[in-house]
């Protein structure tokens, strides 16, 4: 989610160079001002309580249901009455007050009449923003499935702010004129929240035309060699550019000739992934087959095909060979599957039997209605199956499948939409944790998302768990794109995984600073401890990067806000990136009956 606008960074721009003009050249005769063409409302009504009276004050944000993305933002008059120019179309409404609040999933544009009700059933949240300016405001996006679904607030001029919302867990940051890292609360367990925030001139300082840096793969190689870490992450800022798997290939297969890397997880399902190790060392498998049985789009692409390849020939002329594993929870059939395969040979009763195929339906949502005994024997089972019987890929594989299953049946334990990312990333850690000690060895690659990887932050990334296991000694590396191309869904999934522009990187974005200070190579390799003086001091800020996930909203909703040198060890920058390529099972596309 952005935090500045990219609209807002040319006007200010523009705003210097007038500036600058006027000193140098005598000012033109003043014409006389011109009224002002204020485009007509689409989008008009009042805002009232649930008592009847004008909800003043409030704070309307109205987001398109099209594309999913903010489109405008208005205070409520003394009377509760609001306008917006909006393009016609669907929009969501979040309304934000100091007492109360209402959202409106889908609000039809134009319409001049609209009438909306806050509710007072909510609750609470005073915070205070360390920085702050005329300008600054809260952003409380809830973690539901719905579009829109984000309340925004104005920071008071001493800094304070107050609003009134459901039970949920909400992702909070500044924006405007202050900036912040996101951080997560839930409410109604938060009640008062300090956010440290930011000025966006400094955020968006681009680092001394002097600072250079020599940035080339040796340098990285042998920052790894001085760390000799057990685990070393590699993070894609986007899941759809190709690229990301051809360069980060090169690089593990670098890493497996020269350092031992013998073992590579992957963010996908644990189970499934055997196939891939079976491909790589030697088994008569089909590949593409297997890779689109993964279910992913992300991975069903000629690129990764490729790179199993690549592994599978290196390990041809080698006894020592190199194997791969998921580390992903989202699928509980699976493991089901496995363990219900075994079950004479594990004990399994008819009653545990049972509650399994109940486990494997729904992704395992109706096993927290059990009855309390029901769920402590399955638990139990699962707990006494989680370690290996012997050193047998099949007995590890039956531990890893009760590990994923008894972690994700915790996904329902109380707010799921709320705490399931950081109970995945949380389980992902477990996994990857416990197969580089089970399979012992000398060193083990990861590929995620970049934001799985990074190592810092309120939101508890994969990373971070990883780096707080001194055994693992992990080592996170960011690899990010200049500019390019990256295929994602569309905002508002109506049309499927297409090609989406990605425009060369601002200077004052990691991207942009490191390209700038290396003289646009193909490819920037980074190692973050090693910077020079006058980097490293630009870094003591934290800096934008743009991530896109499954789904493409628009060029603001890519830029995130990191704190690079917690986030990561290195970083790798690519200057010209490319669609991935999908296979025909890899397609994804909506259509319309």
């Amino acid at each position: 989610m952005s935090a500045c606008s990219m609209y807002q960074l040319f006007l200010c721009s523009m705003m210097c160079c007038v500036l600058a003009a006027c000193h140098a050249v005598p000012a033109p005769p003043i014409a006389p001002p011109q009224p002002r063409s204020i485009p007509p409302p689409t989008l008009a009504g009042v805002v009232v309580y649930d008592d009847g009276t004008p909800a003043a004050g409030a704070t309307v944000a109205a987001t398109s249901l099209d594309s999913g993305s903010q489109s405008a933002v208005v205070v409520t008059d003394q009377d509760g009455r609001f306008q917006l120019a909006l393009s016609s179309g669907d929009y969501a409404l979040a309304i934000a007050a100091d007492r109360g609040f209402a959202f409106v999933d889908k609000q039809m544009a134009p319409d001049l009449d609209a009438r909306i009700t806050m509710s007072r059933a909510c609750h609470s949240l005073t915070g205070r923003a360390s920085r702050h300016g005329p300008t600054t405001v809260v952003n409380l996006a809830r973690k539901s499935n719905a579009t829109g679904d984000s309340f925004v607030k104005a920071v008071r001029n001493d800094g304070s702010f107050a609003v009134c919302l459901p039970e949920a867990y909400y992702i909070v940051f500044l924006t405007g004129d202050t900036l912040s890292l996101a951080v997560d609360i839930n409410l109604p367990a938060t009640t008062s929240l300090q956010i440290h925030g930011f000025a966006s001139a400094d955020v968006q300082q681009v680092p001394p035309a002097n600072a250079k840096l020599s940035a080339d793969r040796a340098g990285l190689l042998a920052d790894i060699a001085t760390s000799n870490p057990m685990l070393i992450g590699l993070g894609e800022a986007t899941h759809g550019t190709a690229e990301f798997a051809s360069v980060r290939g090169d690089l593990t297969l670098e890493l497996i000739r020269n350092t031992d890397v013998r073992l590579i997880l992957l963010e996908v399902d644990a189970i499934s992934a055997t196939a891939l190790d079976d491909y790589v060392t030697g088994a008569d498998v089909d590949i593409a087959k297997a890779v689109a049985a993964l279910g992913f789009w992300v991975t069903d692409t000629y690129e990764f095909l490729r790179f199993l390849e690549l592994v599978r020939s290196h390990n041809k002329d080698t006894s020592d060979k190199v194997h791969i594993w998921g580390i992903d929870l989202q699928n509980t059939v699976l493991p089901v599957e496995v363990l219900l395969g075994e079950a004479a040979a594990l004990s399994i009763g008819a009653d545990n039997e049972a509650t399994l195929k109940i486990a494997a339906t729904r992704r395992g949502k109706d096993v927290a209605g059990l009855p309390a005994a029901q769920r402590a024997s399955l638990d139990a089972l699962l707990s006494r199956l989680n370690t290996p019987r012997s050193r047998s890929r099949q007995d590890l594989l039956i531990a890893v499948a009760a590990r994923s299953l008894a972690m994700q049946l915790a996904y329902w334990d109380g707010d799921m939409r709320g705490q399931y990312s950081s109970r995945r990333d949380a389980g992902m850690a477990n996994l990857a944790s416990f197969l580089v000690s089970q399979l012992a060895v000398k060193r083990a690659c990861l590929w995620a998302h970049a934001g799985h990887i990074a190592k810092e932050g309120d939101r508890h990334p994969l990373g971070q768990h990883l780096a707080s296991n001194p055994s693992l000694r992990y080592y996170g590396i960011g690899f990010y794109l200049y500019e390019g191309s990256v295929r994602a869904w569309d905002g508002a999934a109506k049309i499927g995984v297409i090609s989406h522009p990605i425009p060369a990187a601002p200077p004052y974005t990691m991207e942009g600073a490191v390209m700038r200070a290396t003289g646009l190579p193909d490819i920037a390799w980074l190692p973050l401890r090693t910077l020079p003086a006058t980097f490293r001091g630009w870094l003591a800020t934290p800096r934008f990067v743009r991530e896109v996930g499954a789904a493409y909203v628009d060029p603001e909703a890519t830029m995130m806000l990191r704190p690079m040198r917690e986030a990561f060890d290195a970083v790798v920058v690519i200057k010209t990136g490319h669609d991935s390529t999908p296979t025909p099972t890899g397609v994804r596309k909506i259509t319309h009956e």
